[in-house]
């Protein structure tokens, strides 16, 4: 039966990915991509594998195959936002993080991601209020903490050496 054998291979390729064998994770992501080609999490999953390893570009064909399969959903967005700030891809995060928004304005960690796609690509004060508005989101946000005293720190650094 596919049903079964499909959710055996994700329960295992979940464990594989939070054990951190990422090879593993990839192999069982896809042969569950196999067995069902239009099942959107199993990429973002294997995508996640993929970035872990550094493999960005993986990672982002993943992420995009989410996004075609389920174009509604926010996270599909934000989620490669992330991959492609973490590639330095600062542009391309922030337009994805401008759709998750779009379909999901309440969600911190959209705010958080762009963030740090603003700060990356050297836009403090566009930072800092991603940072702050998260936090208007969800005050005790560690992550939004954080990038905001960063943003903050980076800023007034740069201002000082001018």
């Amino acid at each position: 039966m596919p049903g079964k054998k499909l959710k055996s291979l994700l329960t295992k390729a979940d464990v594989a990915l939070e054990a951190g064998d990422h090879d593993e994770a990839i192999r069982l992501y896809t042969e569950a991509i196999a067995l069902d080609p239009d099942d959107s999490a199993a990429y973002l999953f294997r995508g996640n594998a993929y970035e872990e390893k550094g493999d960005y570009d993986r990672a982002i064909d993943d992420f995009s195959t989410a996004v075609k399969l389920e174009p509604n959903e926010a996270i599909n967005y934000v989620i490669r936002g992330m991959a492609y700030k973490d590639k330095g891809d600062y542009d391309l995060a922030i337009s994805d993080c401008n759709e998750a928004i779009k379909r999901a304005p309440d969600e911190a960690d959209h705010y958080v991601v762009r963030g740090g796609a603003c700060l990356g690509k050297g836009n403090y004060d566009r930072a800092i209020a991603n940072f702050e508005h998260a936090l208007k989101l969800e005050p005790d946000y560690e992550s939004a903490k954080n990038g905001l005293a960063e943003a903050k720190r980076t800023r007034d650094a740069q201002r000082e050496k001018a």
